[in-house]
């Protein structure tokens, strides 16, 4: 027996589709803070605050102590015999051993501070010693040195230096009968240094150095300062 299909009616196809997971669960809806974005930059601000305060200190302190360290510290400034000569030199080994000359030093004076220093005439010298003694001195007299500046200074001592006893005698006698005297150069000098405008420091400069005269020649040797 044959069935007639040509008249059924068609199948109803279905509309629905499958509902993935993208369409079953609704999306976040992201909503503004109250106050807008400029609030939210506002209160990062503020937070951070603090920790900018803080490193503003911290900074200037460093700064400061900087500033301290090398500015507002002083220190002495350099005294040295950069040359010396002798004239007049003239010495005997007779019954009165005896040693004269006029000695022309160029001092000197080194102000490393970034400040002027003023010296003072009254106790700033420069003088000449054999075997412990002294055989002539002279003030150097008062002046300033500009902040990072060296001046040269010249200084003539007279030396008038005689013996007639031991042991000082048999030293010298012996010394200018080598042809050759160990000498010390020695000076001292005193005054302030002026940083900024109203700082003052008071500071002190000890001259040591060590030369020879060469009697044959008549000149300075060996010239060594500490």
């Amino acid at each position: 027996m044959e069935v007639d299909t040509t008249h059924q009616p068609p199948r109803a196809t279905s509309k629905l589709h499958p509902r993935t997971d993208d369409s079953y669960y609704p999306l976040p809806v992201h909503k503004p803070r109250s106050g807008g974005r400029g609030s939210g930059i506002g209160i990062s601000i503020c937070d951070k605050l603090p920790v900018y305060l803080f490193a503003f200190f911290v900074s200037l302190c460093a700064v400061l102590l900087v500033f301290s360290l090398i500015v507002l510290r002083p220190n002495s400034p350099t005294l040295r015999i950069a040359d010396v000569s002798a004239k007049h030199l003239a010495y005997d080994l007779g019954n009165s051993t005896f040693l004269n000359a006029t000695v022309i030093a160029g001092v000197t004076l080194t102000n490393t501070n970034f400040g002027r220093f003023v010296f003072e005439g009254n106790g700033s010298v420069v003088g000449l010693a054999f075997d412990g003694d002294v055989l002539g001195e002279r003030e150097i007299g008062g002046g300033s040195v500009a902040a990072r500046r060296m001046r040269r200074i010249e200084v003539e001592v007279e030396v008038a230096y005689r013996v007639s006893s031991p042991p000082a005698a048999g030293n010298l006698s012996r010394g200018i009968d080598v042809g050759l005297l160990e000498l010390r150069g020695y000076g001292r000098i005193g005054g302030k240094v002026h940083l900024l405008k109203y700082v003052k420091r008071s500071l002190s400069s000890v001259l040591n150095c060590t030369l020879s005269l060469n009697l044959q020649t008549r000149n300075f040797q060996d010239l060594r300062c500490e």
